[in-house]
């Protein structure tokens, strides 16, 4: 399973992890740092969601509510947990900083946010809204699939189990039509897209197919 991660966790193994989760944090606090340099970004602000996949693992930094999701051996993975002020660790580091959370159209914060950790919104941090990202680092396996990366326009009407066997009979369609990998993933974030769209979905729909199955990833390159 995904070994969610707030905290550092010791040992010389988590070394290198840290390097790339700490530059992958600053990088996000850095264009928080820009979006407040903009006056009209005080009540504007986005989700960032990221997936950097090496040789011998995933990391995933998120903050707000896109989310990750793999395919690994035809079993779904989550690598992401939306922040939501439903969450209730979320909710209550939100209270911890005297923010408050009301039903208006969905829960959220302050009666204005339906996420808890945002970049920008910067009116809202005083209340909690925080641009620190939540990470998780998974070992790569042999059967990883794909991962399905989307904004909550997509899974605010698509399960993560139908978006990811979605992506998965998508690549295998183009591919056997003789097209690359790197087309079938094109064509699968497209079908998810206008799923979404056409499924009725009122919120931002951007969505993204990484193929861990193709060239570039190959397990042989790995090194076990």
């Amino acid at each position: 399973m995904p070994r969610r991660l707030n905290t550092l966790e010791e040992g010389p193994k988590w070394t290198e992890h840290w390097m790339i989760l700490d530059a992958l944090r600053m990088a996000y606090l850095v264009t928080n740092v820009g979006f407040r340099q903009q006056q009209a970004c005080e009540l504007i602000g986005t989700t960032c969601l990221t997936c950097l996949v090496s040789p011998t693992h995933l990391y995933v930094a998120c903050t707000g509510d896109s989310r990750a999701v793999l395919r690994r051996g035809g079993r779904t993975v989550p690598l992401s947990c939306d922040q939501k002020p439903t969450r209730g660790d979320e909710a209550d580091r939100v209270k911890s900083c005297g923010g408050r959370i009301y039903m208006t159209d969905g829960f959220r914060v302050e009666g204005i946010l339906g996420m808890t950790r945002a970049i920008g919104d910067v009116a809202l941090e005083k209340c909690g809204v925080s641009p620190e990202p939540e990470f998780t680092v998974l070992q790569r396996m042999e059967d990883d699939e794909v991962i399905v990366m989307a904004t909550d326009g997509l899974w605010e009407v698509m399960t993560n189990e139908a978006a990811t066997a979605t992506a998965c009979k998508v690549l295998a369609r183009v591919q056997e039509k003789g097209h690359s990998r790197n087309a079938g993933c094109r064509h699968a974030a497209k079908v998810l897209a206008h799923h979404a769209f056409k499924s009725g979905s009122s919120d931002n729909i951007t969505v993204t197919v990484i193929d861990l199955k193709g060239d570039d990833f190959r397990w042989d390159q790995l090194g076990g």
